[in-house]
């Protein structure tokens, strides 16, 4: 009997192992892991205003300019007036879209002169012209050619501190006057940083005539200016 039992519990016990073994096997399926993708939104970077003032310098040169010196109703041209100048300048700018209007005053000092000598019925004379500052009250009017790119056009009112001297057979006379006159003119302005910008920038003055009084004589002088400079401006 014991002998039953022991082998009905190996036979119970191969069998229900085999049973087991012929069980089909569940494969686990694998994981996929998907990446995670972050999207940040990239932000343009801010374009510069031209709103706001500025300061700036310049170098100016006066060429092919003229000096009218009027006596005893009769004018004599002399289109010698030519140096070099420079100065400073503050203004500001206000933009709308793509316009840019403003409003500067500036001071030039300037080394520009004419000067001329020669022979009067048998004298010798010789004469000179100087024109040591000019203040300017302007306004300016552009259009963005780009971004950092404003071409424009100026005018505005000029008044500035004129010399005039002649000395006649050897005898020095010399008289000092201010006059006023006007500009008319245009340039290109390039922004190099938001702050710094450079421009080149063509003029042209006309100033009224004024009397000098040189010796016992009377004489009317006016002048006419071409002028280009070059300068920088910083804005804050």
């Amino acid at each position: 009997m014991k002998k039953f039992i022991v082998g009905f519990a190996i036979t119970a016990i191969v069998l229900s192992g085999t049973a087991a073994s012929a069980l089909p096997i569940k494969k686990k399926k694998s994981e996929v892991i998907q990446p995670s993708v972050i999207v940040s939104a990239v932000e343009a970077p801010k374009l510069a205003s031209w709103t706001g003032g500025y300061i700036g310098a310049f170098g100016a040169y006066t060429t092919n300019s003229t000096v009218t010196i009027g006596y005893s109703g009769v004018n004599y041209p002399d289109s010698n007036l030519t140096g070099l100048g420079g100065g400073v300048q503050a203004g500001y700018d206000y933009q709308m879209e793509t316009s840019v209007v403003g409003a500067a005053v500036e001071f030039n000092a300037s080394g520009a002169n004419d000067s001329w000598s020669g022979t009067i019925s048998g004298t010798s004379v010789s004469d000179s012209y100087t024109m040591p500052t000019t203040w300017v009250a302007r306004g300016r009017l552009g259009l963005l050619a780009s971004d950092k790119t404003l071409i424009y056009a100026t005018a505005g009112y000029a008044y500035g501190q004129r010399k005039a001297s002649i000395t006649i057979a050897g005898t020095n006379y010399n008289d000092t006057e201010n006059q006023s006159g006007y500009l008319v003119g245009g340039g290109l302005e390039y922004r190099i940083t938001p702050q710094l910008s450079a421009f080149a920038e063509y003029r042209y003055y006309g100033f009224n005539a004024a009397n000098y009084t040189l010796g016992a004589a009377t004489f009317s002088i006016k002048d006419s200016e071409n002028e280009v400079r070059l300068g920088v401006n910083y804005r804050f």
